[in-house]
């Protein structure tokens, strides 16, 4: 996911809205869950910060990134129409039945041996066991209980 392809891909689409635009007036609204996982990994990896961005920062960031792409695309296929971009605040309730099932990905998905990469990236702003106890303790708790249920749930087999 380079910029210059996401900047194509922002262009095609706005080739095919600006016609729209002849009888009709536009909002565009985008989703941007890769592009904060990219910039969470590059964040959580970047020796120079203490502490990587939190996810509300890098939703700003990434919102205002695509909406200048877009802002560019459409002024491109539209001179002289005015355009404006809106950048949100996302408010989130942390008792949202929907955190007990999450169904989108933020960011890419990556194979196991990628922790090991951003593993580095999170001990090397000298973050103490303290800091990550939360998901330490989870971690760990998680692992007898997908063993007993592997072991209750997988069936034998047969030799």
């Amino acid at each position: 996911m380079t910029a210059d392809r996401q900047r194509d891909n922002v262009r095609t689409a706005c080739a095919a809205l600006a016609p729209l635009t002849k009888e009709h007036e536009l909002v565009i609204t985008h989703g941007n869950g890769p592009q904060i996982g990219v910039l969470a990994l590059e964040s959580a990896s970047d020796p120079n910060l203490t502490l990587p961005f939190p996810f509300d920062v890098l939703g700003a960031q990434t919102q205002g990134m695509i909406g200048y792409w877009l802002l560019q695309a459409l002024q491109n296929e539209l001179p002289g129409r005015e355009i404006a971009c809106i950048i949100n605040q996302t408010l989130v309730d942390v008792d949202d039945p929907a955190f007990a099932d999450p169904s989108k990905f933020i960011g890419e998905i990556y194979p196991a041996t990628h922790m090991i990469s951003i593993s580095r990236g999170v001990f090397s702003k000298a973050l103490g066991l303290a800091d990550l106890a939360g998901p330490l303790w989870s971690m760990l708790l998680s692992v007898p209980v997908i063993l007993g249920a592997a072991v209750l749930l997988l069936k034998k087999q047969e030799r």
